[in-house]
């Protein structure tokens, strides 16, 4: 659940996601996707699919991509013929976890930051569920946009139709991260300026709020509640 409304991120000295708390939820996401084979509705899955049997190999960014969740749900469930190669950005702290899983895979890499990545070729980036969590975010769509793949996909976006707003979420009841409702005109204007048009806006229903009719924002005004976060493909003009 979220809690207030503010106009600026406030300042974190932590990153939350940095912390045991969230590596440990991580860790137990993906032990259930490799248990039972599991997907979820991200927009990026039959975007790749879609891509690849075009060109029988695709190159994706994943920024905000955890431990790896992408390249398990691809390498189990695409046949052989067809390649990959997955590129992940995450914090220091997740990227050394990844980094010593994956030493034997030669088609996933994990890196710190845009900057340090060396390739630029790529066909489709992905930001899931981490948009909200950026404080300048503009920035960053310009700086994939830079990249000039074929689409840009957002996962799991909170968008709204009144003005930005920031608000504080409850993790486990106790760790407090700040998170952005993004106003829906605005969100698709930045990718206009950055030379992408919006091709798709889906709902998106959350596996954490399956049994919720709708998100638990009944402490907002009603003019600032949604029922769903939503997916968003944007193709290159």
């Amino acid at each position: 659940m979220w809690k207030g409304k503010f106009h600026k991120f406030p300042e974190n000295k932590i990153n939350f996601f940095e912390t045991d708390l969230w590596i440990k939820k991580l860790k137990k996401n993906m032990k259930f996707i490799k248990e039972n084979n599991l997907f979820y509705d991200y927009l990026i899955y039959p975007i790749i699919l879609s891509e690849l049997k075009i060109n029988k190999k695709t190159k994706i960014l994943d920024f905000g991509g955890g431990l790896g969740e992408l390249y398990f749900k691809l390498d189990n469930f695409i046949e052989k013929k067809f390649k990959f190669d997955l590129t992940i950005v995450e914090n220091k702290k997740i990227c050394k976890i990844a980094n010593k899983s994956f030493k034997n895979r030669k088609n996933i890499k994990f890196y710190e930051n845009l900057n340090k990545i060396n390739y630029k070729n790529f066909q489709i980036v992905h930001l899931g569920s981490c948009i909200q969590y950026i404080n300048l975010w503009k920035d960053l769509i310009k700086s994939v946009s830079n990249f000039k793949p074929k689409y840009i996909v957002f996962s799991d976006v909170p968008l709204i139709k009144k003005k930005n707003f920031i608000s504080k979420q409850v993790f486990n009841k106790t760790k407090i991260i700040p998170y952005r409702f993004i106003n829906n005109k605005e969100l698709i204007d930045c990718l206009k300026n950055n030379n992408y048009d919006l091709v798709s806006i889906v709902p998106f229903k959350n596996p954490t709020y399956y049994l919720q009719k709708v998100l638990p924002m009944r402490n907002f005004k009603k003019e600032n509640r949604i029922k769903n976060t939503s997916n968003l493909l944007f193709k290159r003009k």
